[in-house]
Order: structure tokens, then C-alpha cells, then sequence
């Protein structure tokens, strides 16, 4: 299979341990029904909890945002790239935002990379 984007490992964005560690005791507010979904769903193998799945998508997006950056010529902003990477994480483990569910099934995993942006969207129904 031809992967879209051959050198993919060069874009990895990590997420600081600086930030994993002050957000490490947010308590994730989850009901029974929502965390079996979760675990299903948009759990690696349902091994990940929120904070890994929270950290996995963060990771995604900004690899996907530093591979732009650098296609294009613009450069990057690495402050500018935590802080909102900050942001993005603790806006997650308290519930306050959140991708579409292809997003928090596929972002972050090589699939995207190889796949393309295609497993991040979610379906749509038109109607002629």
C-alpha cells in the first residue's frame, strides 16, 4: 500500500511531560455508558484510558499541523505549538472539547499517515 505521507515518523509532535504531568489529576467526569463506549470505540485495543486516548489525538493533530508548517515553508512556532498543545490536552480531560469520533478513533495512529485524511472524517448522507 502506498503511504500519502512516506516520511511521517519525521513529524511526530510529543506532547511536553511538563504538561501530561500538571494535568495528570484532572478527573475525567464520565458516566458507565460513555466510558463502555469509549473503551470500544476510540480505545486502542481498549488499552488507552481518556487521558491516553486525550493525548493520542493532541499528539495527531499537531504532527498534522507541524508537517504543514514545514511542507509549506512557513516554519513553526514552538512556543506558540505548546501553549496550544496545553490548551488542546487539559480542554479534553475536562470534557470541554472534542473532535468528531473518526477523530478520536484514528488521530494519532499511523493509519492517518498512510491512509490519508480520509479516516478522520466522519460519514455524511446527501441526498439527490
Amino acid at each position: 500500500m502506498k503511504t500519502v505521507v512516506p516520511d511521517f515518523a519525521k513529524y511526530k509532535y510529543t506532547l511536553p511531560s511538563s504538561v501530561i504531568e500538571r494535568c495528570k489529576d484532572i478527573v475525567v467526569p464520565q458516566d458507565p455508558a460513555a466510558m463502555i463506549t469509549t473503551l470500544r470505540t476510540y480505545s486502542a485495543g481498549g488499552k488507552e484510558a481518556w487521558h491516553d486516548i486525550a493525548r493520542r489525538v493532541v499528539e495527531g493533530a499537531l504532527s498534522i499541523h507541524k508537517w504543514h508548517r514545514e511542507t509549506t515553508g512557513n516554519g513553526l512556532d514552538e512556543q506558540a505549538v505548546e501553549a496550544l498543545a496545553s490548551d488542546m490536552y487539559e480542554s479534553m480531560l475536562r470534557l470541554e472539547s472534542c473532535p468528531a469520533g473518526r477523530g478520536l478513533q484514528h488521530m494519532g495512529h499511523d493509519r492517518m499517515w498512510i491512509k490519508g485524511a480520509g479516516v478522520l472524517n466522519n460519514c455524511a448522507f446527501v441526498s439527490t
